[in-house]
């Protein structure tokens, strides 16, 4: 059976308040072969280690600007051209214009 994995990560909030923040972007990534990615971000964080860096785990908005490059750097290896969409909205929507989903039954 073949599988598909999808990585889906978001940047902002999603609270629509004066001091939130004005945009809140979804990423995500697919593929059918994790192997590559991991073997060489496993490595990465263990050389990051050996170095004397403390890092449990890959985090952008908590890494330094040196790690978040090398994260990217593996990261852009394994495209392949891909598709790449982008999509913002004119103006933003009030809380009343969106689902709530903690709500839902």
């Amino acid at each position: 059976m073949a599988y598909l994995y999808v990585f889906i990560d978001e940047s902002g909030n999603y609270d629509f308040s004066p001091t939130g923040t004005r945009h809140w972007v979804l990423t995500s990534a697919m593929t059918d072969d994790v192997h590559p990615g991991v073997v060489d971000l496993y490595d990465l964080k263990h050389k990051l280690i050996d170095q004397g860096t403390n890092l449990e785990y890959f985090h952008a908005a908590e890494d330094r600007q040196a790690v978040r490059d090398e994260v990217f750097g593996i990261i852009k290896q394994l495209t392949n051209g891909g598709q790449h969409q982008n999509r913002e909205t004119p103006t933003l929507a009030s809380p009343a214009d969106c689902t709530d989903f903690s709500r839902r039954k």
